[in-house]
């Protein structure tokens, strides 16, 4: 409904944070629905542009576990700019205070990526000053 049914159309200043769903998902996510819309996009007039321009719009941002192996595939495919760290806290898996260490420590992405995903995302989401 929020890509297909136009609701991010219809509100351009909408940012929707899809939470404890790691990152693993997006790629299939967003081809079977840019491929929805390019053969049934007459079932879906609301959705005025191809579903994974809203990611790059900075509409849809989704956070992530600090040790998931689809990261650098992810951002690689589709950018970092919507992938935000999620340290779990409080659930009994967590890491913290430590959580993000292991993000931090990983050697398959690159500084300036993990320096987004820690902070500048999130930042930018939610309309913090920098």
């Amino acid at each position: 409904a929020l890509v297909l049914g136009g609701v991010l159309e219809r509100h351009p200043r909408l940012r929707v944070a899809l939470l404890e769903s790691g990152v693993g998902w997006v790629p299939y996510f967003f081809d079977r629905l840019d491929e929805h819309v390019e053969k049934r996009g007459r079932l879906t007039p609301e959705c005025k542009r191809e579903p994974r321009e809203y990611l790059a719009r900075g509409q849809l941002h989704v956070s992530c576990e600090p040790e998931e192996s689809a990261l650098p595939f992810v951002t690689a495919t589709l950018g970092d700019h919507f992938v935000m760290y999620a340290s779990d806290y409080p659930h009994w898996d967590s890491d913290f205070p430590n959580s993000t260490r292991g993000l931090r420590e990983r050697t398959d992405l690159a500084p300036e990526v993990k320096a987004r995903i820690l902070g500048a995302n999130a930042a930018a989401f939610y309309r913090l000053p920098t």
